[in-house]
């Protein structure tokens, strides 16, 4: 199927907001528009996730990012900003992208090693969009509206990769690590509380001290390296391990990772929100082992 670019969709966008201006186009036209994309979005047909190509990414994309309103001009208003955003986060596509089958192989280690669509997945299935784009600041995109008591709408948009010390692989393990800590919380950007076990690890192998950031700055740093973790956690002792970014951490560091996704993961069950402590998730996956 031949590829799509976020960037024709951003133009679809702003010429559907001057039609709304031109000719007068009611709510009701919209609602139509609304009711017609939720038809397009392909079936998971009890699969816990879909991978997107084409043109069947349109209606994901727009659905994930707008919620239908009563008032025309709030309507005409979350187009334009989807618009900029999409303008603002997508180029065209230089590098190199990963391939639908390296996508479904990856789920399937994911699987294997952290039972991730089973525990994760089954209720709310993810589509996995790949794109003809680069982002600009990112090497894939994890887009997520989070609302406490409110479902979480996510999905998962694999651009090319320019950096050439990431491997497209890890970048979309990445993502999924993304996924895995935001459905876990139920709050974007945020870790579980349990990572923090973690913390004395990852200060080994970066420039700043994060207890030196301010609060949010900490926050969103240690996000981005739960999603990491994950990847490295997925990659380590597999066939797949070339593919892991972090040569710098030892294999003893990599096997503490690891142990701490699978506890995590092993405990989900017991563990709303991820407000446990490392102290008590490990001693809930000790007893579920015996």
């Amino acid at each position: 199927m031949a590829k799509y670019s976020l960037l024709a969709l951003a133009d679809f966008l702003d010429s559907l907001c001057r039609a709304i201006n031109a000719f007068d186009l009611d709510n009701a036209t919209l609602h139509c528009l609304y009711n017609e994309l939720r038809r397009a979005v392909p079936r998971h047909n009890g699969d816990c996730y879909s991978i997107l190509e084409g043109t069947d990414i349109i209606p994901a994309f727009i659905l994930n990012n707008w919620v239908y309103l009563d008032s025309i001009e709030e309507n005409q208003k979350n187009f334009s900003e989807l618009s900029c955003l999409i303008k603002a986060t997508y180029t065209n596509p230089s590098g190199i992208q990963i391939s639908k089958e390296k996508v479904t192989e990856l789920v399937a280690l994911s699987d294997k090693k952290f039972s991730v669509s089973d525990k994760l997945l089954c209720h709310t299935p993810i589509n996995i969009l790949l794109v003809e784009n680069t982002c600009h600041y990112a090497n894939a995109v994890y887009s997520v509206h989070a609302k406490p008591d409110a479902v979480i709408k996510d999905l998962i948009v694999l651009t090319y990769v320019v950096d050439g010390r990431v491997a497209p692989e890890f970048a979309f393990l990445h993502e999924i690590g993304h996924m895995v800590h935001t459905r876990v919380t139920q709050k974007s950007f945020v870790a579980p509380r349990s990572f923090d076990i973690l913390h004395s690890i990852i200060t080994k192998y970066i420039s700043s001290e994060p207890a030196s950031l301010p609060r949010e700055k900490r926050r969103k740093l240690f996000a981005e390296w739960f999603a990491e973790c994950f990847a490295i956690a997925v990659l380590f002792k597999t066939p797949y391990s070339h593919l892991d970014r972090h040569i710098e951490i030892s294999n003893e560091d990599k096997s503490a990772i690891e142990k701490y996704m699978s506890a995590l993961m092993d405990t989900l069950d017991k563990n709303k929100l991820g407000n446990r402590t490392w102290e008590q998730i490990e001693k809930l996956a000790q007893i579920k082992a015996e």
